[in-house]
């Protein structure tokens, strides 16, 4: 059995987490001794919007958009790109690779839905308005919801990729030229991803969306999220039992009702809009619709991977 399928954190997973942890406790700490004035110029600075940079080229223009939204937007379909390329790959071993993988997709894509929601939470609670949108000044923009979901999302990308690393010795020779194929087109949109995710980062502080404060505050929230799902999807039995799905689904509730409450009761607004439930809804249907084709014997997992149970 694999390493990276059992519970003990590999090394860049326990350095990640100390750096986060120790990150988030210094900063707090350091903001409750050290003078305003210090902290507002090293951690709580609000960058001034960039001008845009005048395009030299069509594939200037392409590689560097000017929109900030639109190189965001880049990057998250690029993402799922990754994972359906690596889903693809997955399935030229076997169908059950398919299937198992797509259990940890789904289950993964709803731990994120209850951390963004733990987010909003965090969010009003902390009640940092600082770099917040001259539309709506008063915006607890406590934690860059950007950062986490980056973090969340590299850490996660590298977990899905190092799985089912199959010497291509054990194909047949009509299935090893697809399968490397498969993997080219997958690492070469890996790299755009992250030139688009790295991009979207640096815009995200230098163009004045977020402090240094909450930029850091929203990648230690994303690595520890991440780092949380491996040691889940990596446990000892290789399993994601009923009770780990039923805990997933009691957290989403509480963390989704204390945000909406939060904001409620701080901001007099709604915070999780309808898009949201009704995308966390479909990932739950089809997550249990995979569960139920298992132990009907529809669908055969991986024994040898981790699975639901």
């Amino acid at each position: 059995m694999s390493s990276i399928h059992t519970a003990r954190l590999q090394p860049y997973q326990t350095i990640l987490l100390s750096l986060s942890v120790t990150s988030f406790l210094l900063i707090t700490f350091l903001s409750s001794i050290l003078p305003p004035s210090i902290t507002a110029y090293s951690l709580d600075t609000c960058l001034t919007h960039s001008k845009p940079l005048a395009h030299s080229s069509t594939l200037h223009s392409i590689l560097i958009p000017r929109s900030d939204s639109l190189v965001n937007l880049i990057s998250i379909y690029l993402f799922w790109t990754c994972i359906i390329l690596q889903l693809l790959t997955n399935t030229l071993y076997s169908t059950t690779h398919f299937w198992t993988h797509l259990s940890q997709i789904l289950f993964s894509s709803i731990w994120f839905h209850n951390t963004y929601w733990i987010l909003y939470f965090l969010k009003c609670t902390f009640y940092d308005p600082l770099c917040a949108h001259k539309s709506n000044p008063l915006y607890p923009n406590s934690i860059s919801g950007h950062y986490c979901y980056f973090s969340f999302c590299f850490l996660m990308l590298h977990y899905y990729y190092s799985l089912n690393k199959q010497p291509f010795s054990s194909f047949e020779n009509n299935r090893k030229s697809i399968v490397s194929g498969m993997k080219l087109i997958s690492q070469i949109v890996v790299v755009f991803y992250a030139w688009f995710a790295c991009m979207t980062l640096y815009r995200t502080y230098t163009h004045g969306y977020h402090s240094a404060r909450q930029c850091v505050y929203g990648s230690c929230m994303g690595i520890v999220s991440a780092i949380l799902l491996e040691t889940v999807l990596m446990s000892n039995n290789n399993k994601i039992r009923y009770n780990m799905i039923a805990a997933l689904l009691l957290s989403c509730t509480l963390s989704g009702t204390a945000a909406e409450m939060m904001w409620r009761w701080k901001l007099n607004t709604t915070v999780i809009s309808s898009t949201q439930i009704l995308s966390q809804s479909t990932g739950w249907i089809a997550l249990v619709s995979i569960k139920y084709c298992h132990d009907n014997n529809v669908i055969k997992f991986n024994r040898n991977k981790v699975s639901i149970d």
